[in-house]
């Protein structure tokens, strides 16, 4: 990649965040995961269990009882800091959705600049992303994480890298794709499209780069039960 490619979307990046972080509206939807997910950061700064938020769930309901920590470990540096601020908490998802944009960049560039560059300005600035700012989803922080994840899962494939770096970077894609998972449940999905990917490039199923990733996924996940309990 070019220096100057590299500005170009850094720039572009910037002045989509800074268009989002400009007309941020007070307040929040209608609704109750946004509530969930800042009592669960809430529990966590203060020393709580994550997952006690007193919600008593109806027969017909389709909420869970608590949502996975990533989101709310994510929202609670924020809440220790500013409090119930439901605007730091959304600049702070902003700041996640612009990283996605990066990353899914460097996943796209191999296919043209040209286009990985309109790619990125068409997703940052349509209208829905744009409203999608003033909700408190966990939608943001897990594009960022999954985008991750597969850069390094792309990463890790590179015939030109040695193989210990190799599977360096399919320890992280499984790191990765495992925090993207304790952000949301159907994250889950990340591990069979990299050891997918991993396969169509080793063809062997039990290579060392799905055994790291495998690995450190799985490990990821178990972390989650044992800490959290959700």
């Amino acid at each position: 990649m070019t220096r100057f490619s590299m500005l170009r979307v850094i720039g572009l990046i910037a002045v989509i965040g800074a268009f989002y972080l400009a007309t941020i509206r007070d307040g929040h939807v209608w609704g109750d995961d946004w509530a969930a997910y800042v009592h669960q950061a809430k529990n966590i700064v203060e020393g709580r269990p994550c997952g006690d938020i007193g919600f008593i769930r109806s027969p017909t309901s389709i909420s869970p009882l608590a949502y996975p920590p990533g989101f709310p470990l994510l929202l609670a540096p924020v809440y220790r800091v500013f409090g119930f601020d439901l605007t730091a908490m959304k600049v702070m998802c902003v700041g996640f959705f612009c990283l996605a944009l990066l990353l899914l960049y460097l996943l796209l560039r191999e296919a043209g600049r040209e286009l990985a560059l309109a790619t990125v300005a068409i997703i940052g600035f349509c209208p829905y992303f744009w409203d999608f700012k003033d909700t408190l989803y966990s939608e943001f922080p897990f594009l960022a994480f999954a985008y991750a994840a597969l850069l390094a899962a792309h990463r890790a494939v590179n015939p030109s890298l040695p193989r210990r770096v190799q599977t360096l970077w399919g320890l992280a894609a499984g790191v990765l794709g495992g925090f993207g998972y304790w952000i949301r449940g159907p994250g889950i999905v990340l591990l069979p499209a990299m050891v997918l990917a991993n396969y169509l490039t080793t063809r062997r199923w039990w290579s060392r780069l799905n055994l790291a990733t495998v690995g450190a996924f799985a490990g990821m996940a178990v972390a989650q039960k044992v800490l959290f309990h959700v």
